[in-house]
């Protein structure tokens, strides 16, 4: 529970802090983020009428080289620090 409410603040708080204004939203997140990410995606689209999530699931390193190739993203979420690492760097 405790990793679910983590989650949950981590993605309010990415989408409340930025200038998202379009009706869509892109997250590219860790495939084992699936789950959580689409109940919290579902619960922030009833709060938030007009606006949607739209997710892409993949590994942590092929969703990185996606991004570094220009594929369009709000808001990516690794499953590990490394890759994060990498991310500040694009």
């Amino acid at each position: 529970m405790k990793k679910w409410k983590l989650l949950a603040v981590a993605l309010a708080t990415a989408l409340c802090t930025g200038t998202v204004v379009a009706a869509d939203i892109i997250i590219s997140a860790a495939a084992s983020l699936t789950n959580a990410f689409t109940d919290i995606g579902k619960e922030y689209e009833k709060a938030n009428a007009g606006q949607k999530v739209n997710f892409n699931f993949g590994s942590s390193g092929a969703l990185l080289q996606q991004i570094s190739r220009g594929a369009p993203v709000d808001v990516f979420v690794s499953a590990d620090q490394e890759t994060m690492d990498r991310a500040v760097f694009l």
